[in-house]
């Protein structure tokens, strides 16, 4: 047994570390190439694309829906594009999951870099987020931008790189936009930053901080 389980270590360390990375990108490419029809939530949400124009897409939508206008303006923009199939309402949520991959694995590299294989390899098989990331709605923008987020708070309170609070307000503007959960990351990583800048008397920027939140 204990032979067998060395085997599979050796075996495991030897493959590069980018494989991991392509593998959540892969099972979600398939997931998005099988182009499974529309559930009730996303024909709803299709409904609403296909009958408002870009003026009634930024009141109450219809069937009870609700999306950021930056996620509807998008949709709106590419079914003017591609049409209306299940590839194109698709598109950008498919997107922001492929490109909430690479984030990922470049917070993991942050983070804990030997969990990379762990952590990739679930993303990978989670049923959960290769149907959301597949799926017409915003939940692979909300993973994204929360990502996109992390990574940068991460640069300013880890690394102590406070350059990087002008970007923490540029995405976090940007963010609202898209996705409606980001709102919650951003005042989470934000009084985490004005925290730890006020904790190390770093007074300058906890009023660039606060500005920024």
């Amino acid at each position: 047994m204990n032979v067998y389980v060395n085997q599979m270590l050796t075996i495991w360390k030897k493959i590069p570390v980018w494989v991991w990375l392509l593998l959540p990108i892969l099972t979600k490419t398939i997931v998005y190439a099988t182009n499974r029809i529309l559930h009730a939530d996303e024909a709803a949400l299709a409904l609403n694309i296909m009958a408002l124009d870009w003026r009634q897409l930024t009141g109450v939508l219809d069937f009870e829906q609700a999306a950021p206008l930056g996620f509807l303006y998008v949709t709106e923009l590419i079914t003017l594009l591609f049409g209306t199939s299940e590839y194109a309402l698709r598109l950008f949520p498919f997107l922001c999951g492929i490109a909430a991959c690479v984030l990922l694995y470049k917070l993991c590299g942050y983070l804990l870099p030997k969990a990379i294989p762990i952590v990739m390899l679930w993303f990978a098989v989670n049923n959960f987020f290769n149907r959301y990331s597949t799926e017409f709605k915003q939940y692979s923008v909300d993973l994204m931008c929360a990502i996109l987020l992390m990574i940068v708070t991460y640069k300013i309170i880890i690394q102590k790189q406070y350059r990087w609070l002008s970007w923490w307000t540029l995405i976090g503007i940007v963010a609202v936009w898209f996705s409606h959960a980001s709102v919650i990351v951003i005042a989470g990583t934000g009084i985490s930053i004005v925290i730890i800048a006020a904790y190390e008397k770093a007074w300058r920027h906890v009023l660039i901080s606060i500005f920024a939140c």
